[in-house]
């Protein structure tokens, strides 16, 4: 009897590990262009779905749920502004992270829990154009790129 006991509990264990593994992380493409540069149609990502508030930080890459700011559909962009920040961009190019990009105008401070967004690539719809985005819309971080085609791990750039 003992033996069974100890599969019925490895199983258990096991099933519970996997369920958690799959709930924790997501694996998602890439369909538009907002992120060119660094993210291409076709890209696949790896995204950690469980990702404390507090270590969010200006430059990470997330997924956002669709929003009605976002056309209704799935989003990956750029954290370049947390609560509390002034962000003021207008028609001019901003040279941040070396991506020359043109923005569209918008004027004020992050609220509280609330991130400013924007994608990489120059006509990208983002918080440029609609303000900043609750984080009740975040999904998960992206952690690393992986190529369809060769399959080798690629940390974002």
């Amino acid at each position: 009897m003992y033996p069974l006991t100890l599969v019925v509990a490895v199983l258990l264990i096991g099933g519970a590990f996997l369920y958690c593994l799959r709930t924790a992380f997501v694996v998602t493409s890439v369909y538009g262009s907002s992120m060119a540069p660094t993210f291409h149609p076709g890209d696949r990502l790896l995204v950690l779905r469980w990702w404390p508030r507090r270590y969010l930080r200006r430059g990470i890459v997330i997924l956002l749920k669709p929003t009605p700011q976002l056309l209704n559909s799935y989003a990956i962009k750029r954290i370049t502004g947390l609560a509390g920040d002034v962000v003021e961009t207008d028609r001019t190019t901003d040279a941040s992270y070396g991506l020359g990009r043109t923005y569209r105008q918008w004027h004020g401070v992050v609220p509280t829990g609330h991130v400013f967004v924007v994608g990489d690539g120059p006509h990208s719809v983002d918080s440029s154009s609609f303000g900043p985005i609750s984080l009740r819309f975040l999904d998960g971080v992206v952690i690393i790129r992986l190529h369809a085609k060769d399959h080798r791990y690629v940390p974002p750039e």
